[in-house]
């Protein structure tokens, strides 16, 4: 699960030379995860199977990327009608029984992380 992002593909390349603040980086997985909380997560199978796996992966990412920088992240679909600068060290509901995962918030080096 590594590789270069292609940069050939005809929308990247729009999005670039339209948009001097997108950069696109590629990253090792094993590198990333190593000596993180997440793996013996990763390391396993049991995520990969099922089709749900790319969606399993990417909360994964996620989640270390908040333990490991603290950061605001929003899922593309989510519209803020407020700034939400204010707000720290949070999780959105799905509903009353479920946490999300498409709206989160961790300072760096929150102890929570």
């Amino acid at each position: 699960m590594s590789g270069r992002i292609n940069t050939s593909l005809v929308t990247l390349k729009k999005l670039k030379e339209k948009y001097n603040n997108i950069h696109l980086i590629s990253f090792n997985l094993d590198n990333y995860m190593a000596g993180s909380p997440l793996k013996y997560w990763y390391h396993c199978n049991g995520w990969r199977d099922g089709p749900f796996h790319v969606s399993h992966l990417s909360d994964g990412l996620r989640f270390l990327t908040l333990h490991k920088y603290g950061v605001y992240f929003f899922d593309l679909d989510v519209i803020s009608v407020r700034p939400v600068t204010d707000l720290r060290n949070f999780v959105a509901t799905e509903s009353d029984d479920y946490l999300g995962s498409g709206v989160l918030h961790a300072d760096f080096k929150n102890p929570g992380n």
